[in-house]
């Protein structure tokens, strides 16, 4: 399956569990986009968002990390119910019929249907 893996990289414990995800992922068979394999600090907003966009394109089913204080503030789009934002890539993956899965570590996770 062809999966694209949004989630927060800003620190180098996100990035790290974002690399092991996709390590699992891949060994078992999954292709994985993974957002900071192909963005570069040289990058333009406008050019990492396209760059999102051709992944999600790309692939067959988003999963979205959810973990953090919120989802992802540095891709997140417009809140919906109850001032819950949801990541520009879960977000976009529905909006166009693509496949969305939120997973979360937390213990007190949200459930929101959509």
């Amino acid at each position: 399956m062809k999966i694209y893996l949004a989630g927060p990289l800003f620190s180098a414990a996100e990035r790290t569990f974002n690399n092991e995800l996709t390590r699992l992922l891949r060994n078992k068979g999954h292709e994985v986009w993974l957002p900071q394999e192909f963005e570069q600090r040289t990058m333009t907003a406008k050019q990492i968002f396209n760059k999102d966009v051709e992944g999600i394109d790309w692939a067959e089913v988003v999963v979205a990390n959810m973990d953090g204080p919120d989802p992802d503030s540095g891709t997140a789009a417009a809140p919906i119910a109850k001032s819950r934002s949801f990541c520009f890539e879960r977000t976009f993956a529905l909006a166009t019929n693509c496949a969305a899965i939120c997973l979360s570590a937390r213990s007190k996770a949200t459930r929101t249907t959509i």
